[in-house]
C-alpha cells in the first residue's frame, strides 16, 4: 500500500531501491539489455538508467528547496492536486510517458549507467545532512506532469518512482 511522503522513511527506502537495481543488473547478467515483450518496452538496464537519472533530478530539487536556492523555486504555488492521488493509487503501469530528458537510450552504456546509479546513491546518502529540514523547506518546484511539489513530495516521488521501476525490472530479470 502506498504511503504518504516521509523523509525519515523515504530516504532509506530510496537507497534500498537504488541498491537493489545493482542486484537486478547482476541478476540479468548479459541479458540486462533484453526487452521482455508483454512486460515492458524497456530492458532492465533502461529501467535502472531512467530511475537513477530521475532520482538524481528529484533529489537536486529537494536540495535546492532546502537551501532556498534555484530559479525553479516558487514560493507561492497551487499545491499539486495529482500528487496525493498518485500516493493513494501508487504508480499505475503504462499510464504516462516519461519526460524526454529522462528517457533512456536504446543502448545503455554500462559505464554511464554505473555513474548514474552511483550518483543517485551518493545524493541519497548526502540527504542525511539536511533530513531534518526537508519537511519544513519553503516553496515548490514544478514537476512536468504533477505540478508544484514540496521538498518532501520530491523525495517521496523519487522513492515511489524508483520502486515502481524496480518492480518492473525485477519482473524482467526474473523471467530472463
Amino acid at each position: 500500500m502506498p504511503t504518504a511522503p516521509n523523509p525519515t522513511t523515504d530516504r532509506p527506502a530510496l537507497l534500498a531501491a537504488l541498491t537493489a537495481f545493482q542486484e537486478r543488473l547482476q541478476q540479468a547478467g548479459t541479458r540486462r539489455s533484453d526487452v521482455l515483450a508483454g512486460v515492458s518496452g524497456w530492458a532492465v538496464d533502461q529501467h535502472a538508467y531512467h530511475a537513477a537519472l530521475a532520482a538524481s533530478l528529484a533529489l537536486q530539487n529537494v536540495t535546492n528547496l532546502v537551501a532556498e536556492k534555484g530559479v525553479l523555486i516558487r514560493l507561492e504555488a497551487e499545491p499539486s492536486e495529482l500528487f496525493p492521488k498518485l500516493v493513494e493509487l501508487g504508480f499505475p503501469r503504462g499510464q504516462t510517458k516519461s519526460p524526454r530528458m529522462v528517457v533512456p537510450p536504446d543502448a545503455v552504456d554500462p559505464e554511464i549507467l554505473t555513474q548514474e546509479l552511483t550518483g543517485a546513491i551518493t545524493a541519497t546518502l548526502e540527504l542525511e545532512t539536511i533530513l531534518a529540514r526537508i519537511s519544513d523547506a519553503p516553496g515548490f518546484i514544478p514537476h512536468q506532469l504533477l505540478g508544484a511539489l514540496t521538498a518532501e513530495q520530491w523525495l517521496g516521488f523519487a522513492r515511489m518512482h524508483t520502486e515502481h521501476h524496480l518492480m518492473i525490472a525485477t519482473e524482467i530479470a526474473g523471467a530472463l
